[in-house]
Order: C-alpha cells, then structure tokens, then sequence
C-alpha cells in the first residue's frame, strides 16, 4: 500500500494529539496530504480544531486552488470534499506554517510540555 502522508504527529503525556506537521525527508507531501488527513479527522469526528495543522512554508490557499484533486484517487474521498476540506485547514485559525510559525509552534509545544 503506498503511503499517503508523511510527517510527524505531537502527542501530550495524556495521549492526545494536538499537533501535525507535513515536513518530511524523501517524501514531499502536498496539500493533498493535508486535506486528506483533515477530512478523515472529521470523518472520525475527532476535534480538529483543537490541532495545530503545521504545513510548508509556501502552502497556502492558492495552492488548494492549483491542485489537481482528480488525481488523487482514494477510495471514499472525492475532489470536492477534498478541496473544502484544504480551504477550511489553510484558512482556519490553527493553521501554521513552517518558517515564522515554527518559532510559535515550538513555544506552544513547550507549554503542553509543561501542562
């Protein structure tokens, strides 16, 4: 099966996840990626917004616009859904980006540390 996201996922001393990022060393995910793991999070019915979604530096909004979502053929998702669901990550508040808000993750990473 091949792999379809790459990164790392931050988990408190509770257990919970509060955080993903996309950087990765030989795979480059795209936002695709990102959209795909946002929409199974909500297929759980898991709070996503409670995450930091951490993605490249030169991701944004546009790219959601740019990608050819019909090339991502996984079962039980569709382009639509898919495309919404990259809107929604990248325009919402929980949205960073590696680079200036690395600094910012790092120091949120810190006081979950400290909870």
């Amino acid at each position: 099966m091949p792999a379809l996201s790459a990164g790392e996922i931050y988990v408190g001393d509770n257990g919970m996840v509060f955080g993903i990022n996309y950087v990765s060393g030989h795979y480059r995910p795209s936002v695709g990626q990102l959209a795909l793991t946002y929409e199974w999070f909500e297929r759980r019915g898991l709070d996503r917004t409670r995450l930091r979604w951490v993605g490249m530096q030169s991701w944004s909004t546009d790219d959601c616009d740019a990608h050819d979502w019909t090339r991502m053929e996984v079962p039980g998702y569709d382009s639509g859904s898919l495309n919404r669901s990259c809107h929604e990550v990248t325009n919402g508040p929980s949205w960073m980006r590696i680079g200036k808000a690395q600094r910012r993750f790092k120091k949120h990473l810190k006081s979950i540390a400290e909870e």
